[in-house]
């Protein structure tokens, strides 16, 4: 699973979380586009409901799913521009219901 956080990022980080750590999802990631990196969740125990290993991908790292090895992303590709708080108040004013 990988959620990619601007405004929800405080949702991905926190009831997503919990929520797929109770799923059967090998592993789960956060883009966060203000930090410019992938927090990967690993090692779920489904029965505690919860992750036992995280890791961050930061710019010039590549990030390599555990279910799909063939899928490599370069953090630099995926997250070319830098984030900026006020693109995030743009983002929130741009997402219905909030």
């Amino acid at each position: 699973m990988i959620e990619v956080a601007g405004a929800s990022l405080d949702k991905d980080r926190g009831p997503k979380r919990l929520l797929y750590a109770h799923a059967p999802i090998d592993e789960y990631w956060i883009v966060d586009l203000e930090q410019g990196c992938i927090e990967v969740f690993g090692d779920r125990d489904p029965a505690l409901g919860h992750w036992a290993s995280m890791g961050v991908r930061r710019r010039g790292d590549v990030a390599q799913h555990r279910s799909h090895p063939h899928l490599r992303l370069a953090i630099d590709d995926l997250i070319p521009l830098p984030w900026t708080t006020a693109l995030r108040m743009d983002a929130e004013a741009a997402t219905p219901g909030s």
